[in-house]
């Protein structure tokens, strides 16, 4: 299960990176998280999703490594979390 939740984690945050990519391409759509939009400032928006993306599958994979009986909840949690993002990512490319 804990596998399962992990690949599913990893594939959301991939998601969420292109996704974000992709909206952010559309005139008029902005990132929503401050701290993700000074890090675009600073980096680029390719760079900065690079960097957000890996620390998120980092995040995911110590869940997943050092999570122990609670790796289940935490990897639901975040599968849960980034799958409403990716929902909420392609809601605003259909616009």
């Amino acid at each position: 299960m804990n596998e399962m939740l992990l690949g599913l984690a990893i594939a959301l945050q991939i998601g969420d990176g292109v996704t974000t990519f992709l909206a952010l391409q559309k005139q008029g759509v902005r990132e929503w998280n401050r701290i993700l939009r000074r890090l675009f400032d600073r980096l680029g928006v390719v760079r900065g999703l690079a960097l957000a993306k890996s620390f998120g599958v980092a995040v995911c994979w110590v869940a997943y490594a050092y999570g122990g009986p609670f790796a289940v909840y935490t990897l639901g949690f975040i599968v849960v979390l980034y799958a409403v993002v990716v929902i909420n990512n392609l809601k605003s490319l259909c616009r």
